[in-house]
């Protein structure tokens, strides 16, 4: 990709991220900010909850269609590719998941190739091995059950928190899209992303309930689950100040003390470190020398990215990573400068700080399917001006996509 070309989408993007940053910041402390033109963003989950019946419903029938999509989409590529094989959910089982089913058989190691999965949160896998060790049940199909009961209760969640907070038919909206999600394969795999997806969801919805005890045990869940979990603290937090009038910096201090108690899960990582390797900080020796990855900017990932999706010799990473993961970027980003003012603080701030961290690293390859697991993504393409029009093109682009990065990963082109 011509140079002139990459530096004016990395300097576009990275500037959009930029400016939205001080007004979501002041939005989220500053209650005189949190003024909007749109009353969407000035709705309070303290509404009456939506019953628990409509949302298990919506999210069942969601749950259904979507995975019946999959399934036609599973056969459409093994005709494609002349390949039967892939009707076979177990075929779908490989890169990461492979490493949590590891882990779910024989735990961590100190030793071999096994000993760079301590890299791999233990919430997940641990739920396997229960299942596993109690009733001698296949880790896959344990992995396949626990990410879709997941991912049901994700959706269900996210139907109420988003109804409440939003209205109702963009909750039911935000629902939908995010099982029509382009990743989606990947909830209903041996992967963290529906156990995370879901925690996170919880930790937040029980926060604007004022229930603050569960609302931070499911955000320590959530650290245990993935590094990214640290951030339902987010929303936590905010809920704790938002009638904030009067408060003094003391009052700040207090609550950010209480909702520190939500590393609890990343504490307890931590220790795992230490108790296997002797080194707290293990896993971020191995992400660095063994993945080449550690902290570095959005803008750089950006330009290795488009660089990587215009000449990577392998076509099928190319048209399956690099291309969908130079969307997962740009995309999230334009959608919260287009939305920041309409969404929530607090679901703002998150997504802001979620695209930052998740997208940063100096060699990503997972890009698409991290911001597939970012909840305020389907909010904000719910709350886009359109109405049911706009959903049901939302829904039909999403189905497209999902079909496209199924064949691809079929293939072997999505990590």
């Amino acid at each position: 990709m011509d140079d002139v070309i990459s530096n004016i989408i990395v300097i576009s993007v990275t500037s959009a991220w930029a400016v939205t940053l001080p007004v979501l910041l002041a939005r989220y402390f500053i209650p005189k900010a949190r003024k909007a033109p749109s009353p969407i963003s000035d709705a309070y989950a303290g509404a009456e909850p939506i019953p628990l019946k409509n949302a298990v419903v919506a999210a069942l029938l969601s749950f259904v269609a979507s995975r019946a999509l999959l399934a036609v989409f599973g056969l459409f590529s093994g005709i494609i590719a002349s390949d039967p094989g892939r009707l076979n959910i177990f075929n779908w089982i490989k890169w990461d998941a492979d490493h949590y089913l590891g882990l779910a058989d024989n735990w961590y190691v100190n030793e071999g190739d096994a000993r760079f999965h301590i890299v791999f949160f233990p919430l997940y896998p641990a739920l396997i091995r229960a299942f596993v060790l109690a009733f001698g049940f296949d880790a896959r199909v344990v992995g396949i059950v626990v990410s879709n009961v997941c991912l049901i209760i994700s959706a269900a969640t996210m139907y109420k928190m988003a109804g409440e907070q939003y209205g109702e038919r963009r909750g039911a909206a935000a629902a939908r899209l995010f099982m029509l999600s382009p990743m989606t394969m990947f909830f209903s795999l041996p992967y963290s992303e529906s156990l995370f997806f879901m925690l996170t969801v919880l930790a937040v919805y029980m926060a604007r309930r004022r229930k603050f005890a569960l609302a931070l045990a499911f955000a320590a869940l959530a650290s245990a689950s993935r590094l990214l979990g640290l951030l339902a603290a987010v929303g936590v937090f905010y809920e704790f100040i938002r009638d904030n009038r009067g408060f003094k910096a003391r009052d700040y201090v207090k609550y950010a003390l209480v909702t520190c108690l939500a590393s609890a899960g990343f504490l307890s990582y931590l220790a795992l470190n230490l108790a296997v390797t002797g080194d707290a900080f293990t896993f971020l020796a191995y992400q660095r020398e063994h993945w080449s990855q550690q902290m570095g900017s959005l803008a750089n990932t950006l330009r290795y990215t488009l660089q990587n999706a215009a000449d990577y010799s392998d076509e099928n990473i190319r048209l399956g990573t690099w291309i969908p993961q130079v969307a997962a970027i740009i995309v999230p980003v334009i959608l919260l400068a287009l939305t920041f003012r309409r969404v929530s603080p607090a679901d703002g701030a998150y997504a802001l700080l979620y695209i930052w961290f998740a997208l940063s690293p100096t060699w990503l390859l997972s890009g698409a399917r991290y911001i597939s697991a970012m909840y305020p993504l389907y909010i904000m393409v719910a709350s886009l001006p359109g109405g049911r029009k706009g959903e049901i093109v939302a829904c039909c682009a999403s189905a497209f996509l999902m079909f496209y990065m199924v064949h691809r990963f079929l293939s072997g082109g999505v990590m």
